[in-house]
């Protein structure tokens, strides 16, 4: 790629992001970090150059030069991609209806400055899942986060794991499969529906796998939901219950991170 090109790709990108008119990227997983699936959200349909690598050279050089404390690179798994493949894997998305949701009431503590609830509860933070090329964090975000929090609240459930590949197959109401979905509504499903262990209906990183599962479990249901809107009480919320979900909303750089604390340089791009 010649620098002229690349300049021009910087001016474009820091001209769509003043114009809200940029792609974002949609972490959907718990607040202690512990599930991490990225996918791409349109905003707008003027995006600037879809065709460059991810990984290109030059790009990655620029990022590196505007990263404060954090180093980017070259990532394997996007190999051979460009910017607008990734951005096809779409989906992530919250609802205008988020807002309704009943506000959780918590007791009234303070928290640790610092807290890893994978240190507290060791015993119900286990596998991370390869979401593969499909747009399944919202998916594996709810499935995980349910997860950790009965193992949390009941010793017994050590060694659950709740089928993420339930709500890609079965959900259809507020989720497309691989094509991502309402990531504040899909509790509906689990509270009505309720979900099997992945052992019962194991993750395909398919979202037109047949809705079918064994019928020798009972699936698990919320017994109710509700919604945190502040950054405290998100914090008291993890320190008391465990993990929570999510959407975190990243500029492109955050596909070729590769190390230390990340610190968006794409204001610049």
């Amino acid at each position: 790629m010649d620098e002229k090109r690349v300049r021009e790709a910087v001016a474009n990108r820091k001209k769509y992001r003043d114009a809200n008119s940029r792609y974002n990227f949609w972490i959907a997983g718990t607040a202690a970090v512990v599930l991490a699936a990225c996918a791409a959200v349109l905003f707008g349909e003027d995006t600037g150059p879809l065709e460059i690598l991810v990984n290109d050279p030059t790009l990655i050089t620029h990022v590196n030069r505007n990263a404060k404390g954090w180093q980017a690179g070259e990532v394997a798994f996007f190999k051979g991609w460009t910017i607008g493949d990734v951005q096809k894997l779409g989906g992530v998305k919250v609802s205008n209806q988020a807002g309704s949701l009943t506000e959780c009431t918590l007791p009234d503590v303070t928290p640790p400055r610092h807290f890893d609830a994978r240190e507290r509860w060791p015993q119900c933070f286990s596998s991370v899942y390869d979401m593969g090329n499909c747009s399944a964090s919202w998916a594996i975000a709810v499935a995980g986060s349910v997860t950790n929090r009965l193992c949390i609240s009941n010793p017994e459930n050590t060694e659950l794991e709740l089928s993420a590949q339930q709500l890609l197959s079965c959900e259809r109401k507020f989720g497309n499969g691989c094509e991502g979905g309402m990531l504040d509504m899909v509790w509906s499903y689990i509270k009505q529906e309720g979900l099997v262990s992945s052992t019962c209906f194991p993750y395909k990183a398919n979202g037109t796998t047949p809705c079918s599962y064994c019928n020798e479990e009972e699936p698990k249901q919320l017994a109710s939901i509700c919604r945190l809107s502040t950054a405290d009480s998100i914090r008291r919320e993890i320190f008391l219950n465990g993990p929570v979900v999510a959407p975190v909303t990243l500029m492109n750089d955050f596909l070729v991170y590769r190390r230390d604390k990340l610190h968006v340089a794409a204001r610049e791009l």
